[in-house]
């Protein structure tokens, strides 16, 4: 009787924690590495003056294949 409510609780609890970190992750900004998030940190940093217009082009057509 008394393993029988051990496991239960220890059921309850990993499965209470596993929601919760994966509820994190999801919330966490700038995890999603798509090829549009890509794009956009690329035109930011051409933008910026952080990579020549060869470089831009190069990493932007290699983005655009994924």
């Amino acid at each position: 009787m008394g393993t029988g409510m051990g496991f239960g609780m220890l059921f309850f609890w990993g499965v209470l924690i596993l929601v919760v970190i994966l509820l994190l992750k999801a919330l966490m900004p700038g995890n999603s590495t798509t090829p549009e998030n890509s794009l956009e940190i690329l035109r930011k940093r051409y933008a910026n003056g952080e990579i020549s217009e060869e470089e831009y082009e190069r990493m932007k057509n290699e983005l655009q294949k994924l």
